[in-house]
């Protein structure tokens, strides 16, 4: 059994989602007494903070690990499979990047319902997901949703630390006509854009994950929703394009109340007034552009995100307070 001490160890501190779980708990006033940071360093030592104390990040124990109340996973690999052998389901334990084993059938985490049980494997659903998920929900509960084509546009951001440098790199040698790295991208993303499937640090199969998941989290008992991702040489925020089909004949009008019911107003910007990731890139909000009818029967939709890579730390983070409090 697992001692219900109270205390979370966080699985990948030093990752981007590490760090944003870390800063999470921080904002949540978790104290550091009940907080251990764990990581794979290679042999390094790898030297982090929390709440303003300099913290060592851990080579993990996996018995060590299976110890803790709560687990937070947030690295993938053969070293998190590894730790989640020792793991057992009267832990809570929590996966934000897909790193625990298949087998261990992890549930996936829905925001709008509450989780009866303070232990148990999930998974939080990958920040895009909560972002399509929120604007796709006022449509399926008032007009309904047939079927949905998206667009998104995704930052340097969304592949880590390294991704954000790398087109800051490659801009700059760009501008003074050097060779540009391509470790992360593996190839120029500075004034291009790049499908997914165009990276080397694309993920087979991620498009149609993230389909799932919002497939789940809106309760559709069949495939509604197809996606494609673009790299764009934006540093942070996100744009969705929609193309959205209502089953039944849905006037603009109509369209219109049911985002506003769900507190997303569309706008009627044109120009340089249409909202761009930049606008939002400080900001913790979706905001809604244009909402427009295609002539044929359904309608396009365009938004912007801001502060997305958060949402899910954030949520872990809540679930984590409530099984130990």
């Amino acid at each position: 059994m697992v001692d219900r001490n109270g205390k979370i160890a966080v699985l990948g501190a030093s990752t981007l989602e590490g760090t944003r779980v870390r800063e999470a708990l921080e904002a949540a006033r978790v104290p550091a007494a009940k907080v251990d940071l764990f990581g794979f360093a290679d042999g390094d030592v790898l030297v982090s903070e929390y709440a303003g104390e300099a913290r060592m990040i851990q080579e993990p124990d996996p018995v060590v690990v299976a110890g803790h109340e709560v687990l937070l996973v947030c690295e993938r690999g053969d070293s998190t499979r590894r730790v989640a052998e020792q793991l057992r389901a009267d832990q809570l334990v929590i996966d934000l990047v897909g790193g625990l084993p298949e087998k261990l059938g992890a549930r996936l985490l829905n925001p709008r319902n509450e989780v009866d049980d303070a232990a148990g494997f999930y998974a939080v659903p990958h920040p895009l997901a909560l972002v399509l998920s929120d604007l796709l929900s006022p449509v399926d509960r008032g007009p309904g949703v047939e079927q949905c084509v998206a667009v998104i546009v995704r930052p340097a951001v969304d592949y880590g630390e390294a991704g954000v440098e790398e087109l800051r790199q490659q801009t700059v040698r760009l501008l003074n006509f050097v060779e540009l790295p391509v470790d992360t991208f593996g190839r120029q993303l500075a004034f291009n854009i790049v499908p997914e499937s165009g990276l080397s640090c694309g993920i087979p199969g991620f498009e149609q994950e993230i389909a799932r998941q919002v497939g789940v989290l809106l309760g559709w008992d069949r495939e509604r929703l197809t996606l494609r991702f673009l790299a764009a040489p934006l540093f942070y925020g996100h744009a969705v394009e929609l193309h959205i089909r209502t089953p039944n004949g849905t006037g603009l009008d109509e369209m219109r109340r049911a985002l506003a019911e769900n507190g997303l107003e569309p706008g009627e910007e044109r120009g340089p007034l249409v909202s761009t990731p930049m606008e939002v890139a400080d900001e913790r909000t979706i905001r809604l552009g244009e909402l427009t009818a295609d002539g044929l029967g359904g309608f396009w939709l365009w938004a912007v995100a801001g502060g997305s890579n958060s949402r899910a730390a954030e949520f872990a983070v809540r679930l984590a307070q409530s099984a130990v409090s």
